[in-house]
């Protein structure tokens, strides 16, 4: 026993001494959520899916679905910076329009169109017609320094409070990380935001390599 001791001793302090092993937890769900989206080859939302369009397996065995295709109408503004300072992205931000109608207008959504620098202008109103949008955003030009992007955001927020409140409202705003020209606040722009339910989301330009590359792009919501 003068020996064995000390050798349960040390056995007992290493296994104490070990990371804790994380259990394995197993849950039951008799409900599983599959968010899908359905695009065509040019990356267009295919609308009117229905249930006998779709199939789902589990571990090779067809399983029972049900279908829910509701979802809340979005309104959407998008401003764009069309100052000298941007005249090298201009092609990719020409492109905005089909990931805006594919990935977030959806069937029955609108979207509207603003162009900022030395002033803020309205391009195009709100339209559902994806065609109308993709021109509007293809029309677009630089021209002049300046870059009033705070006053582009409360001119958004001025079109966007007159869509009905039962629409979401969104602002999406294309532009490089800087303001120059605005009379309006942050402060009062976020706030007008906070009151009226509507966020804000910015698509910064990078100042340095490709334009609106997959790696030079950041989406950051406001509020």
């Amino acid at each position: 026993m003068l020996y064995t001791f000390p050798l349960m001793f040390y056995l007992l302090a290493a296994l104490l001494l070990q990371a804790p092993v994380e259990p394995i937890i197993r849950v039951r769900s008799r409900l599983v959520i599959v968010p899908t989206t359905v695009l065509t080859k040019d990356d267009r939302f295919i609308h009117g899916l229905e249930l006998e369009h779709f199939r789902v397996y589990d571990n090779g065995r067809l399983q029972k679905a049900q279908f829910d295709s509701e979802s809340q109408l979005v309104s959407i503004v998008i401003a764009v910076q069309t100052n000298a300072a941007v005249r090298e992205y201009v092609p990719q931000i020409n492109r905005v329009a089909s990931v805006v109608e594919t990935m977030l207008m959806g069937e029955e959504g609108e979207a509207a169109v603003l162009s900022f620098n030395d002033e803020v202008r309205v391009v195009q109103p709100f339209t559902s017609a994806s065609e109308t949008l993709d021109k509007a955003l293809r029309g677009l030009a630089p021209a002049f320094e300046k870059s009033r992007a705070i006053d582009a955001v409360l001119r958004g927020i001025e079109l966007l409070k007159a869509r009905p409140i039962q629409r979401r409202r969104v602002l999406l705003l294309v532009t490089q990380s800087s303001d120059a020209g605005s009379s309006g606040t942050l402060r009062e722009a976020l706030l007008e935001a906070e009151l009226h339910d509507i966020r804000i989301y910015a698509l910064l330009i990078r100042r340095v390599g490709k334009a609106l590359g997959a790696r030079h792009v950041v989406y950051c919501e406001s509020r």
